[in-house]
């Protein structure tokens, strides 16, 4: 987001939700995810490393085979919602319609804990100030490299 503004280009306006989070992907200069929970139904997910070939289906972008040395946020089943830390799924992103959205701030090393954090506070605060709903947050921190699962 950051490399976008700086070479002058305008930010995608997909919908209120999604801006929210590229300004806080902006303000705090963290990678931001946001996903629409019921296009995976709310199952429980698994930060992993890819399976040689599995497919990924990026925004915007063809289909593409994952090696195994790729970190990936899926489903139980297998539904990849996310590259880590850079790219989404087509199949889960946010649309107008979406009501029940999943934010996940990619920590990555030189990020302090706090400012994960604080970022994830900030889209909170806004979605409900703009938005309306509610929201909680589930800090979940990864520090070896076994699959974690996440409720």
């Amino acid at each position: 987001m950051l490399r976008r503004v700086l070479r002058g280009e305008d930010l995608p306006r997909i919908n209120p939700m999604v801006d929210i989070g590229n300004v806080a992907s902006i303000k705090y200069l963290v990678p931001i995810g946001l996903y629409d929970i019921d296009s995976f139904g709310g199952k429980d997910l698994v930060i992993r490393y890819a399976r040689n070939g599995e497919v990924f289906n990026p925004i915007g972008s063809p289909k593409r085979s994952l090696s195994d040395n790729q970190i990936i946020l899926s489903t139980i089943d297998g539904l990849i919602l996310h590259v880590y830390p850079y790219r989404d799924s087509e199949t889960t992103k946010i649309r107008n319609e979406t009501r029940n959205v999943l934010i996940v701030i990619a920590g990555v090393p030189g990020i302090e804990n706090e400012r994960l954090l604080e970022s994830a506070q900030f889209i909170i605060d806004l979605a409900i100030k703009y938005l309306g709903g509610s929201a909680s947050m589930k800090p979940v921190v990864v520090k070896d490299e076994k699959d974690i699962q996440l409720r």
